[in-house]
């Protein structure tokens, strides 16, 4: 792989002793039987007439139909998938199935709104996940539940995790709502697999959503297979106490016009590596989601000396009331900051 990891450097005078460095990375790929091939996650046309979009040249192989039932193949083989359909949402006590149309494919997006123009969805393919999420448009502050239809051929499912012949091959994260207009604001969905008349749902329990003005729900159907061998979080000076273990990103940086600082946590499972070893070099590499200011930054990265828990699910115990990091306490015992 050494020649898509070559990177180039351009150093930029800004003036005042400032300087601006970029490095450029070459794409990315993965390994298909031992080919290297280069990653495109845009939908396109798959030539089957049930099934008209589909995403082949990545490591995560879909196909999605005009309904919006989609079929996932993390092993890339036809016979093994996941496959979800349409949502079913509690409004006010009764459930009802909204009506998607009008389905637009833009790039790695495919989204539809429902006929009551009271929702929007949208399916994003990112190489190695694939990110489903509503809006509710009209009568959010009614929704308490809702529930997506899925099933499994040629693999199993232990909790949130997908296996073919026993080794794990993607990982359902956790479920969220956040605020479109304050994406900071990021709440924790319930969410359990129920059986009903021969058929498995997803049922996803929505929290309080006051304060919220665009919230969006996003059932984190975010299939990444690595999940589950390490942890990540954030921290924000400006809400110094509260958790974002759930948040979806790792931001970094200010907030709130450059007044409140953000820093971002990573810790990779390493149990695997004998305690006698001798680490002679190491590659982190990560992939820009977006950025909200184009002021230059110096951005660091600083090896972690002390434990920090991602949110109550590791480790901690609720009933003690020890919540996850934030930036005024890691776990309890001291800030992580």
């Amino acid at each position: 792989m050494a020649e898509l990891l070559n990177t180039h450097v351009e150093i930029e005078s800004l003036g005042g002793g400032r300087f601006r460095q970029t490095i450029h990375v070459a794409p990315i790929a993965y390994d298909d039987g031992g080919v290297l091939k280069r990653i495109d996650s845009n939908w396109g046309d798959s030539n089957i007439p049930e099934r008209p979009s589909m995403v082949s040249a990545s490591q995560l192989m879909a196909t999605v139909a005009d309904d919006g039932d989609l079929r996932v193949h993390p092993t890339r083989e036809d016979s093994r998938y996941f496959e979800f359909g349409a949502p079913l949402i509690n409004v006010g006590g009764e459930w009802v199935r909204p009506g998607f149309r009008d389905r637009v494919r833009d790039g790695n997006t495919i989204s539809w709104t429902s006929l009551g123009n009271n929702e929007t969805a949208f399916l994003t393919h990112a190489g190695h996940y694939i990110k489903w999420g509503i809006q509710p448009l009209k009568k959010w502050d009614r929704w308490s539940q809702f529930a997506m239809p899925v099933g499994l051929t040629g693999l199993t499912r232990e909790g949130g995790q997908l296996f073919a012949d026993g080794e794990p091959v993607m990982h359902l994260r956790k479920p969220v709502v956040y605020d479109l207009d304050n994406p900071l604001d990021v709440r924790q969905i319930a969410h359990e697999f129920v059986q009903q008349a021969g058929q498995w749902y997803a049922l996803f329990t929505l929290p309080d959503l006051t304060g919220m003005s665009r919230p969006l729900v996003d059932p984190t159907l975010e299939l990444q297979p690595d999940e589950a061998s390490g942890k990540d979080a954030l921290i924000y000076a400006g809400a110094a106490d509260t958790n974002y273990g759930s948040y979806l990103d790792i931001a970094i940086g200010w907030w709130n016009s450059g007044v409140d600082e953000i820093k971002g946590l990573l810790q990779f499972d390493i149990s695997e590596i004998p305690s006698d070893s001798t680490i002679t070099s190491s590659d982190l590499q990560v992939r820009l989601h977006s950025e909200s200011d184009v002021t230059a930054r110096d951005i660091a990265i600083y090896r972690g000396l002390v434990e920090w828990w991602e949110g109550t699910e590791n480790g901690a115990d609720p009933g003690a009331g020890i919540d996850g990091c934030t930036w005024n306490d890691r776990n309890n015992n001291g800030s992580v900051a």
